[in-house]
């Protein structure tokens, strides 16, 4: 039986290298989707996704809303699925995050924002897939099959699409720059344990503290600790 948390060492060891990949391959296109919004800014964004995809639009979320003053709404999947009521997005823009873009609520919730006046993208690890079917754009993650849970490295390559698409965005060659030197500084860490969380093992409550940014951060270690059973 494989050991807790193999897998999940294992694809945290890959990082490095998926996210200089993933800059080689998207970033261009990153750049261009934000770029397209900030010369036709859409009137507000919302955001559809679960999970760690959750916490990565949690991050576009707060990159968005200090970084341009457009408000970011995070809609809850069950809107689509459950729900039948209509959205009213005209002029809005949805963004869905997903790994496998295969999620029957998620595709719900991006076809009820499209016929509600939305455009529509979505971030996927998984191209094809239903969900980039049904978007009017879909951008690549690239950072290959993933089987840990909670997942890590496809966790990251979110992070940096978004990062990538608001520099394009904003205008901010600071963080463009600092996105091409990411891939080195990642693997400068990997060799480097920050801290032995085996004490936290028998702990009865554990507590991960965030702001801005930095919110979505902890909410995706939190779930990371809670599936290793921290």
């Amino acid at each position: 039986m494989t050991k807790p948390g193999k897998h999940m060492a294992r694809e945290i060891a890959e990082i490095p290298a998926v996210i200089a990949r993933q800059l080689a391959q998207n970033l261009d296109s990153y750049l261009a989707l934000g770029r397209e919004w900030a010369s036709n800014p859409p009137l507000f964004f919302a955001t559809c996704a679960r999970g760690t995809s959750d916490q990565a639009a949690l991050f576009f979320k707060y990159l968005t809303e200090i970084g341009t003053g457009i408000p970011v709404a995070s809609l809850g999947p069950s809107l689509g699925a459950v729900f039948d009521g209509d959205l009213r997005m005209k002029g809005a823009t949805l963004l869905a995050i997903s790994q496998s873009g295969a999620s029957p609520d998620l595709l719900a919730l991006t076809k009820k924002a499209a016929s509600g006046g939305a455009q529509t993208v979505a971030l996927l690890n998984t191209v094809p897939s239903p969900l980039s079917a049904v978007a009017s754009r879909s951008l690549p993650l690239s950072a290959g099959p993933e089987s840990a849970v909670a997942a890590t490295k496809s966790f990251v390559a979110s992070l940096v699409a978004v990062s990538a698409i608001h520099a394009g965005h904003s205008g901010d060659k600071a963080l463009l720059d600092a996105l091409s030197g990411l891939p080195d500084a990642l693997a400068s860490l990997l060799p480097v344990p920050t801290g032995d969380l085996r004490p936290l093992a028998d702990a009865r409550r554990l507590f991960c503290l965030g702001r801005g940014v930095g919110l979505a951060i902890a909410g995706d270690y939190m779930s990371a600790a809670s599936f290793l059973g921290i």
